[in-house]
């Protein structure tokens, strides 16, 4: 739609009003093959610090490849179960952390856990204030490789008198999905060479 400067800015009135859930177009692409032909599309997404589900179908392919999806009658608030591994990620590993906030500030970070689905870091210098469900970037720099991930604040505790921040991953497509796989997969590797060492 058309904002009062006539700029075209999105509009949120096909919620409001109920008239579709718009999607942008699937990566990989053999997504969109899959929506078309599917007779039902369950979907989860976290709002806040819930799960939820639905199921929809498909209302047509817009301009653009955007995927129309016809309105939820019903939507379900889903137990949340831990099933990924926290990998613990000792001090002295070799990766740095780096937590980029919306605004493009910046500070330094440790890893205090790492899983598939997400991470508990700590800032190694002054402890920033973070909300509850704000949005990150969180740049990593290791031996095995440089990412950055979409996270989501989840919440923040205190343990050994330190400020410890817990977030969840924002999985986008499959190239950060395998960049979350590697550096998991790396910390488990250094862990379990500490643990051979120790026991020599």
């Amino acid at each position: 739609m058309n904002n009062d400067k006539g700029e075209q800015v999105p509009s949120k009135k096909h919620l409001e009003e109920g008239q579709y859930l718009l999607m942008a177009p699937l990566d990989p692409a053999k997504g969109n093959l899959k929506i078309r032909s599917a007779s039902e599309i369950n979907l989860e997404f976290v709002s806040g610090r819930q799960l939820y589900s639905c199921a929809t179908t498909l209302q047509k392919i817009a301009s653009g490849r955007q995927i129309l999806l016809n309105f939820p009658t019903n939507l379900h608030l889903k137990p949340q179960k831990r099933t990924a591994f926290r990998a613990p990620v000792d001090r002295n590993m070799d990766i740095a952390v780096t937590i980029i906030r919306p605004s493009g500030i910046s500070f330094a970070a440790k890893f205090a856990d790492v899983s598939s689905s997400g991470a508990a870091f700590y800032s190694t210098g002054a402890i920033p204030r973070l909300a509850d469900s704000s949005k990150i970037e969180i740049g990593v720099n290791y031996p095995g490789g440089r990412c950055r991930l979409d996270a989501m604040i989840m919440g923040t505790l205190t343990k050994d008198g330190e400020a410890l921040f817990r977030s969840q991953f924002l999985i986008a497509d499959d190239k950060m999905a395998k960049s979350v796989t590697e550096l998991v997969s790396f910390i488990q590797l250094g862990n379990l060479q500490r643990r051979k060492e120790t026991l020599k």
